[in-house]
């Protein structure tokens, strides 16, 4: 647009020449009060920490951890009891927290955490939050990053040991040295560095910020909106937003919209007067922006969030009107503390197994060969015949980050036997570039402590093995890490490293936090333990998260899938069914999978059957009569919604087994107590349904 263009465009608007020329020279006037273009910044140069109520973080987080730190390590109950290396570490990580008024987000996180437990769920961190003791000790992490070693929970000895290939938990018990009662490993040796950076100090000792930490937890969905509500409380609707996504035009879709909405565009692209393939590649435009489903904005009562992001609107619906920032959140990092708490069904599942078998997952012990066995070897499956081929390339069917088809082979590949390996089997499917730069490698049988699993692993090869000065071994894990390449740094590499090894960190372009990938592994295990010793309670809660739970399975028949597929050929036909009869993909992998646990229960020699009386009413439970059935929930009837089910649920609660004894006519006058009011327990929809009347 010409300056003709603009004042012919400013006169039909109806402003008068006189306003369009000082429009003009205002624009000249500030561009010339700019001396220096840099001295202007549009974001302020600060962090704005938020005021947590009732409490002074800074006081309060360090007493906490240090009230734990005592309690668990501490041989006289005084910090100077506590094993050197645990309290050089901890002292270490408490002050850099104070030097920059990060206590806020351990006690933000902290807060999530015991919201979540108190409502009965464990919490898993992500990300590199688990890097840090001072995590565990807050007990926002069940990371213990502390180097391997043995520790005694009856008189606090701690004892250094180091076993190449495994993790403090995995060690074998041995005798306390001090008191003779037993030791247990633990440790998972994780620099702390990874989630804060590179420590160092200026001139007058204090230390220099490096990285912006974030504190990203993994709640149960069931209470993932009610602890993000929590906040809300706390700080004030007006101080929390949601922190916003935007999405970027492909380059189709850019094509695509190009054409449908500039006038005559065809005709200038035909002419060549519009270079339509060199602006879609070029042009980097915010189609549409939402909100993260699990990150939280939160700013002090003084602060507006407008003095860091402009806030949106993410829903059309005013019924539903949900503020977020504009911004995506690692735009202003360095401005607003963020808390990511985003949704997960390992904290669910164990809950509920825990709830149908008494075993308390917490007493799951890490240096049990067999749970390491069990992931390959399927004699721990007890299969129902012996002489039945096993359709599936390890025995994780339902388990959690291990059971896609990719992840299985991956398994196979590696041939785990042991938490070490897992960890770095985790970290291995979640990068890119990660298996494939490495697969020759992993099947030949090269150790896994020689090659790049997981981002911290670098740190520790390039310090350890090949003389690397620690700052430099940091910077180059972080530029692999993020994908930024190696040209650095790479004549110091070929000239202190194999080839192939400076060939995988050249190739890859994204590497796993080890605390991440030790925190999946941990509930994974956990789960493996109850389908391996508890396995009718394990089908059903499997069941519940991946199918009833899950609405991309919500027409899936498991009667008539159980009682039809009885062979691995069948199961296939089934596989290949489900991928001609849907284009969405999710459906596809959501269908093929609970077929899967489905056929694997079947071959176990469990049955899944019709809900009775005892049926929760819309998951699915161990039937308590029969050790080998799980019963269907009770809204699986057809007609039976979910609250009508509730409403037998209750009833079940009210009257117990008497309602087996009962016949449909007697079942049809009984009431219960809901909501204050006596109604009737059984509708007719519900008897006729139950008693196999319902087509009639």
């Amino acid at each position: 647009m010409s300056y003709e263009d603009v004042i012919e465009d400013y006169t039909k608007q109806g402003f008068t020449k006189e306003e369009i020329q000082e429009m003009h020279d205002n624009t000249n006037k500030l561009a010339d009060s700019c001396v220096n273009a840099f001295d202007i910044t549009l974001l302020p140069d600060k962090l704005f920490i938020p005021d947590y109520p009732d409490i002074n973080p800074k006081e309060e987080m360090p007493k906490l951890a240090w009230e734990f730190a005592i309690k668990k390590w501490s041989t006289d109950g005084t910090k100077e009891g506590i094993n050197e290396k645990i309290r050089k570490r901890l002292e270490e990580e408490i002050e850099l927290t104070a030097d920059f008024n990060y206590e806020i987000l351990y006690m933000l996180a902290r807060f999530a955490v015991i919201k979540s437990e108190e409502k009965g769920y464990i919490v898993g961190s992500r990300g590199s939050v688990g890097s840090m003791l001072l995590s565990y000790c807050l007990k926002i992490s069940e990371v213990l990053p502390l180097e391997s070693h043995y520790y005694c929970e009856h008189c606090h000895h701690v004892e250094w040991h180091t076993e190449k290939g495994k993790v403090g938990p995995e060690l074998e018990i041995k005798k306390c040295p001090v008191c003779g009662n037993d030791m247990y490993g633990d440790g998972y040796d994780i620099e702390a560095h990874n989630f804060v950076g590179w420590i160092e100090r200026d001139e007058q000792n204090r230390i220099k910020p490096t990285k912006v930490p974030d504190c990203d937890l993994n709640l149960s969905e069931n209470v993932q909106l009610e602890v993000q509500q929590e906040y809300i409380n706390m700080f004030g609707e007006e101080n929390v937003i949601k922190s916003g996504t935007q999405m970027e035009y492909g380059q189709d879709a850019l094509i695509n919209d190009i054409f449908r909405n500039i006038p005559n565009i065809e005709q200038k692209v035909q002419a060549e007067e519009f270079d339509i393939e060199y602006m879609s590649r070029n042009i980097h435009s915010m189609r549409t922006s939402g909100s993260h489903p699990g990150g939280m904005l939160i700013k002090p009562a003084a602060a507006k969030f407008e003095y860091v992001t402009p806030q949106v609107f993410v829903s059309d619906n005013p019924n539903k009107a949900e503020l977020s920032s504009s911004w995506v959140y690692h735009d202003i990092e360095a401005n607003l503390v963020k808390m990511d708490l985003l949704g997960h069904s390992d904290p669910t599942m164990l809950k509920e197994l825990e709830e149908f078998t008494g075993y308390d997952f917490r007493n799951v012990k890490f240096n049990d060969s067999d749970l390491y066995k069990a992931i390959l070897d399927t004699k721990y499956l007890n299969l129902k015949d012996e002489n039945i081929i096993y359709p599936f390339n390890a025995n994780t069917t339902a388990i959690s980050e291990m059971n896609t088809e990719f992840a299985m082979q991956t398994l196979k590949d590696m041939r785990v036997k042991s938490m070490y390996e897992l960890i770095a089997f985790s970290a291995i499917t979640h990068g890119k570039m990660v298996l494939e730069s490495q697969k020759e490698y992993i099947l030949e049988g090269k150790p896994l402590t020689d090659l790049v699993t997981y981002r911290d692993i670098i740190f520790q090869q390039l310090t350890y093995k090949y003389g690397f000065e620690p700052k430099t071994a940091f910077l180059v894990s972080e530029n692999v890490r993020k994908g930024k390449g190696i040209e650095k740094f790479k004549k110091e590499l070929l000239e202190k490293c194999p080839n192939w090894y400076v060939e995988i960190l050249d190739s890859i372009t994204y590497l796993f936090p080890k605390a991440h990938a030790t925190a999946y592994i941990i509930n994974a295990l956990r789960i493996m333990y109850y389908k391996i010793h508890y396995p009718q309670a394990f089908y059903a809660a499997a069941i519940n998260r991946y199918g009833v739970t899950n609405t991309s399975n919500n027409t899936f028949d498991y009667i008539d899938f159980f009682n039809k597929v009885n062979t691995n050929e069948e199961l296939y036909k089934f596989h290949a069914h489900c991928r001609h009869a849907s284009d969405n993909e999710a459906k596809i992998k959501s269908n093929i999978h609970i077929g899967n646990i489905v056929y694997e229960m079947k071959l176990r020699g469990f049955e899944i059957v019709k809900p009775d009386f005892s049926s929760k009413a819309t998951t699915c439970v161990p039937d308590k009569k029969n050790p080998n059935k799980i019963l269907m929930p009770l809204n699986s009837i057809a007609g039976v919604g979910s609250e009508t089910a509730k409403t037998v649920e209750l009833a079940y609660k009210t009257y117990g087994d008497e309602l087996f004894n009962k016949t449909q006519e007697e079942l049809a006058e009984l009431k219960v107590e809901k909501d204050g009011k006596l109604v009737k327990a059984f509708g007719k929809k519900f008897l006729e349904g139950y008693f196999g009347k319902a087509e009639e």
